[in-house]
């Protein structure tokens, strides 16, 4: 993904069958909505749009569960029926399964063998973000600003 921080990665269930959105410079869009499970055990209903290539490669059907890495998209719908502005997540990349229940950040995450040897350990999948390295430096910029009462 090229350096937009509009990121967003999603873990959930298709909560229905993805259907015709719409047509644009002849590559075919789909709709489906995303079922995402909240701390609190209530269920989000997230609308998902992503093109055709990304249904060949990975066919969805309901029920199926999904990570999404994508971004958040937004318009004005002006044609007076339903909510006016609208939100969804248009996909860039699909994977059938669920995400790594565990992420691991910091510089030390760009070496492969310790990411491994740490696999091995918690017998479960690690996931390393593309940025690990700078995760440390956008939470230490971000509590700086918060005490010099800058709002985001």
């Amino acid at each position: 993904m090229d350096n937009n921080f509009n990121r967003v990665r999603l873990c959930g269930r298709a909560a229905g069958e993805p259907a015709l959105s719409h047509i644009n410079h002849g590559e075919h869009f789909y709709r489906f909505p995303l079922s995402v499970e909240r701390l609190s055990g209530q269920e989000d209903l997230l609308p998902v749009i992503l093109p055709r290539r990304l249904l060949e490669e990975h066919p969805v059907h309901t029920g199926d569960t999904l990570t999404l890495t994508g971004q958040l998209r937004s318009f004005n719908n002006r044609s007076g029926q339903g909510p006016r502005l609208v939100i969804s997540v248009f996909v860039r990349e699909l994977t059938p399964g669920g995400v790594a229940p565990f992420m691991m950040t910091g510089g030390v995450a760009r070496n492969r063998g310790v990411v491994k040897e740490l696999e091995t350990a918690l017998k479960a999948p690690v996931e390393v973000s593309e940025y690990s390295q700078l995760c440390g430096s956008l939470g230490a910029a971000l509590f700086a600003l918060e005490k010099m009462g800058v709002k985001l």
